[in-house]
């Protein structure tokens, strides 16, 4: 499935919609709506990097939720209420999402997103996952994986990592002397 694929499924085409019956992709259609194909897109390749971040430990915890509707509402300029809006869906829809290659979502940013847009998304997936005061191993390889799929060079990925190594799970495992 294509993300493209995806949103049309989920009744987000960004343009004219045809009716949705869930209540809730009602609600998310109608206050997305207004931000066009495009950034839709964009939105939703960002908000499904954070969702596979947050659900790599098999789901996305309330405090992971919060901090994915923070970073959808800072580095996305989504509303408040428009970030809860999309990490609600994440979280009852994301079955859907593992249908979406991770490729297809870093396609969806890379093609509209800035370097300094990267930049920041990375950044957002460590505060997703330090949200619960540890990166684990696991969430800290999903990471790299979208970074280098970004084509965030690596230098500059240690740099932005090197932000949260006080909850990094690999760097909490050293003997402190």
């Amino acid at each position: 499935m294509s993300l493209r694929q995806l949103l049309s499924a989920l009744g987000l085409t960004g343009g004219e919609s045809s009716h949705v019956a869930d209540s809730f992709l009602g609600r998310l259609q109608a206050a997305l709506a207004r931000l066009g194909a495009e950034r839709l897109e964009y939105l939703a390749g960002f908000a499904g990097q954070l969702a596979r971040v947050a659900n790599v430990e098999g789901g996305i915890s309330a405090e992971e939720a919060a901090a994915m509707a923070a970073q959808l509402s800072a580095a996305g300029k989504l509303e408040a209420t428009d970030a809860m809006v999309v990490v609600d869906l994440l979280r009852h829809e994301f079955d859907g999402l593992r249908a979406v290659q991770t490729h297809e979502l870093s396609r969806a940013i890379n093609a509209q997103a800035t370097a300094d847009e990267k930049l920041a998304l990375v950044d957002c997936l460590y505060a997703v996952a330090a949200a619960d005061r540890l990166v684990s191993d696991v969430e800290e390889q999903e990471i790299r994986r979208i970074a280098d799929s970004l084509l965030v060079p690596h230098r500059v990925q240690m740099e932005i990592r090197g932000r949260y190594r006080d909850r990094l799970e690999v760097l909490q495992s050293l003997p402190r002397h």
